[in-house]
């Protein structure tokens, strides 16, 4: 069993990519740290041989989610945002010293720094980096199918990408 870890800042969509994970027949399970979150996805014809994990403390824990026997071995999505934005909507929540803790983090560093990683290592392709606010369904299904190394004429998906809470 391999394992796609999300690796996304809370308000980034990590919520929506696990919808959208499950959409297509993987198993797993969601954390949001802002709104004390948690949700477990399951279908009995699990059809893939990834599990997902997204927690969006993610950040916390690098060093062991990237450490050398994962990083090589699973797959990682990393939903970005806007960083004016994703300021903006990170102060909406009430835990004062976790987003004083997320207000320190700057997005486009974030990202680098997580870019530098994959890339050291020589394994970006076990990368995707993906922005659900700004990029269109299609382009985002488009992506997920081939980094998956899924075939979109045997699962085509014909919905919108899944977008929980844009609105915040």
């Amino acid at each position: 069993m391999k394992y796609i870890f999300g690796l996304g800042l809370p308000r980034t969509c990590t919520n929506s990519l696990g919808s959208a994970l499950h959409l297509i027949g993987i198993n797993g399970e969601c954390k949001c740290i802002l709104n004390d979150f948690y949700n477990k996805r399951e279908k009995d014809n699990n059809s893939t041989d990834y599990k997902y994990i997204i927690y969006n403390d993610a950040y916390q824990e690098l060093d062991m989610l990237l450490c050398d026997d994962k990083i090589y071995n699973n797959k990682y999505i990393l939903t970005i945002r806007n960083n004016n934005d994703w300021n903006k909507s990170i102060q909406n929540f009430d835990k004062k010293e976790l987003v004083e803790e997320l207000k320190t983090i700057k997005m486009d560093e974030y990202i680098d720094k997580i870019n530098k990683i994959f890339k050291e290592k020589n394994c970006i392709h076990n990368l995707l980096i993906i922005n659900i606010f700004e990029e269109e369904d299609e382009l985002l299904w488009s992506k997920l199918y081939k980094f998956l190394n899924l075939d979109p004429e045997d699962d085509v998906i014909d919905s919108e990408f899944p977008k929980i809470n844009l609105n915040q």
